[in-house]
C-alpha cells in the first residue's frame, strides 16, 4: 500500500494523474484566508498565507496567479517565490532564536 505525505504534497495532481487505478483524488483544502473590510472610505483586502503553504509556494505557482509573464519576465516569478520562501524560513528561525535578531547584518 502506498502513502502520500500530506506535508510534502505540492499538489501539482501528478500522483493522481499517473495511478493506473484511478485510486487517487484531489480535494481542495483551506491554504488561508481572505479578510476584506473598510475604515472610514477606504476599503481593503488583506491575505494571511499559511507558513506550510507558503513554503510550498513555486515558480508555477506566482506564474498561474499572475496569469503568465512575458518571456523575458519569467525569472521575476522564481525570484517571487523564493523571496517569500527564504522570507517566511528567516521568520521562523528568529522565532525559535529571537537573540539572534540581534546580530543579523542588514
Amino acid at each position: 500500500m502506498f502513502h502520500i505525505d500530506s506535508a510534502k504534497c505540492t499538489g501539482c495532481g501528478a500522483c493522481s494523474y499517473i495511478c493506473p487505478e484511478d485510486a487517487i483524488s484531489e480535494v481542495g483544502r483551506e491554504i488561508g484566508i481572505v479578510e476584506i473590510g473598510r475604515s472610514r472610505r477606504i476599503e481593503f483586502i488583506h491575505g494571511k498565507l499559511g507558513v506550510g503553504e507558503a513554503l510550498r509556494i513555486t515558480q508555477d505557482d506566482v506564474l498561474k496567479a499572475l496569469g503568465g509573464l512575458p518571456e523575458d519576465s519569467l525569472h521575476c516569478a522564481l525570484l517571487a517565490a523564493t523571496t517569500l520562501r527564504e522570507t517566511v524560513r528567516d521568520c521562523l528561525a528568529l522565532k525559535k532564536e529571537p537573540w539572534k535578531r540581534a546580530y543579523r547584518r542588514h
